[in-house]
């Protein structure tokens, strides 16, 4: 199974560059003010999160830790300002499809095919717009949480 994916994503990444043309090389980006203060940054914001999270009662803290970290993996300020509005709308209007899919009440094979749909929207977009990648990436994770422990 784990070759059958990975040829799967092979396959894929091989198609994306047939249709896709081949864009120039970017700036490089900004340079970080210096690992050890970026990781520390990463620390002490995951670690607030996590704490507020668990002390408001929030069932999954984990997803605040994860939420807090992502803007900081930016360098600049107007960058980070930009992947956290990405990471807010993105992930509403994935919860929004992740209604309309588990309310749906579509039976459980077909979200063997929905799921590597899903993934494959995400990769396909992530290096491009974060926030259309948060579409997908909410109700994949939402879909294969429910799949492991479903509830009404």
């Amino acid at each position: 199974m784990t070759f059958a994916t990975a040829s799967v994503a092979v396959l894929l990444g091989a198609l994306e560059s047939w249709l896709m043309p081949t864009q120039p090389q970017p700036s490089p980006p900004a340079q970080p003010k210096h690992p050890l203060v970026m990781s520390l940054r990463a620390v002490v914001a995951v670690l607030l999160a996590g704490t507020i999270a668990t002390a408001a009662g929030i069932g999954h803290p984990f997803w605040a830790m994860i939420a807090a970290v992502v803007p900081i993996s930016m360098h600049r300020i107007r960058h980070q300002v930009v992947r956290s509005s990405h990471r807010v709308v993105g992930t509403l209007l994935g919860l929004g499809l992740s209604a309309v899919i588990l309310l749906g009440e579509i039976p459980p094979w077909s979200l063997l095919i929905l799921l590597p749909l899903l993934q494959f929207a995400v990769e396909f977009v992530v290096g491009r717009n974060y926030a259309m990648a948060c579409i997908f990436i909410t109700p994949l994770a939402i879909v294969l949480t429910f799949l492991a422990f479903p509830v009404p």
